[in-house]
């Protein structure tokens, strides 16, 4: 299977992101440390927090199909709200 990585640059929306694999169940900034992510593994159920040091925006590996899907899903809602 193929994998993308995906950026989220609005961490405050990542809250909504999610994948077969996990969901994203809260985003926390923090000037010293960086981003704080808070993942809920849909295997095991367990709570994951990854650090992101480099205050980048969080890059995380996803199937190209929800990638795809995704993009689009964000395509149709920027084209729907230029209309109105």
């Amino acid at each position: 299977m193929q994998s993308s990585t995906f950026k989220i640059e609005d961490l405050e929306k990542a809250r909504t992101f999610e994948n077969k694999h996990f969901l994203i169940l809260s985003v926390k900034m923090n000037s010293e440390i960086g981003h704080q992510v808070f993942l809920k593994s849909v295997k095991n159920k367990k709570t994951v927090i990854i650090f992101n040091q480099n205050k980048a925006p969080l890059c995380i590996k996803v199937s190209h199909e929800f990638a795809q899907s995704w993009k689009l899903k964000k395509q149709a809602e920027i084209k729907k709200r230029d209309k109105v």
